[in-house]
C-alpha cells in the first residue's frame, strides 16, 4: 500500500501513525519509496492496529510521488474492505527544521479472493490485500515556534 506525497516542498523528516483494524490486517513492514531514497525509514508498533512510521535523512523531499509502501497480510474474509488511516502526521523542513503543515486523506484496503493455487500451502490468510492508497499531502506553510522566555 503506497503512501504518497503531493506538493511536498523541502521536507527533511516526517512521522505518522498508521491505524488499521488488527482483526482484518497484519502489519508486515515498511519500505522506502523513490522519494525517500537514501533516507532512514523505520516503523514501530505501539499497539495492536497502530504503527508509527518515521523517516529522516537523505535529500529534501519535494514534489509528488511515493514516500514509502506499507505491507499488510490479510486476515479478514475476502470481498471485504477495511479503512487504513493516518493520524498525528508531522513533517519538518530540511532547511530550518520548522514544522510543516500536513493534510491527510485516508485509504482503504480491499480483500480479494485469491486465484486457484494463488496462495502457498503455508499461507494462513483467507484473502489477499489489494492495493489501496493513502495520500499524505505536505503543504509549504509552517507553524510558528514559540520562543523560550529568557
Amino acid at each position: 500500500m503506497p503512501v504518497t506525497a503531493r506538493g511536498a516542498q523541502g521536507v527533511g523528516a516526517l512521522q505518522m501513525d498508521v491505524v488499521y483494524d488488527p482483526a482484518t490486517l497484519d502489519f508486515e513492514g515498511v519500505t522506502a519509496g523513490p522519494m525517500l531514497e537514501g533516507a532512514l525509514v523505520e516503523s514501530r508498533s505501539s499497539a495492536p492496529g497502530r504503527v508509527r512510521v518515521a523517516a529522516a535523512g537523505g535529500a529534501a523531499v519535494s514534489g509528488d510521488g511515493t514516500l514509502f509502501s506499507l505491507t499488510f497480510a490479510a486476515r479478514g474474509a475476502s470481498a471485504s474492505s477495511t479503512p487504513v488511516t493516518i493520524e498525528r502526521a508531522r513533517a519538518w523542513a530540511q532547511a530550518d527544521d520548522l514544522e510543516m503543515r500536513v493534510d491527510v486523506a485516508a485509504g482503504e484496503v480491499r480483500l480479494v479472493a485469491p486465484a486457484a493455487g494463488g496462495l502457498p500451502a503455508w499461507a494462513p490468510f483467507a484473502g489477499l490485500a489489494a492495493v489501496g492508497l493513502v495520500v499524505l499531502v505536505v503543504v509549504r506553510s509552517r507553524r510558528r515556534h514559540m520562543r523560550a522566555a529568557g
